[in-house]
């Protein structure tokens, strides 16, 4: 139940959360972030084909910039045109 009183160490009343139960676990290693990705990166290929497939060519162009923006991201390659937009080098 969400939102039920609890004592705390001094002995007052805390709210505890309940919610935190069905929060998605973060990844703690890298292997099961690499992982994560790897499962997006195959749901957005899936999506791709699909578009593809429907001929939706507005969803093909959004789906093939994310997939471009996540490559670039791993890569570590910096998008000076975002930089300079967000006020040039530091």
């Amino acid at each position: 139940m969400k939102g039920d009183a609890a004592p705390d160490r001094a002995g007052s009343p805390a709210i505890v959360d309940d919610d935190r139960q069905n929060q998605t676990p973060k990844p703690d290693n890298r292997q099961e972030q690499r992982q994560a990705e790897d499962e997006t990166q195959r749901a957005l290929v899936r999506a791709l084909e699909a578009a593809t497939a429907t001929g939706d060519f507005d969803a093909v162009r959004v789906i093939v910039d994310e997939l471009r923006a996540r490559r670039l991201e791993r890569s570590g390659v910096v998008d000076l045109a975002a930089r300079a937009r967000k006020g040039g080098a530091r």
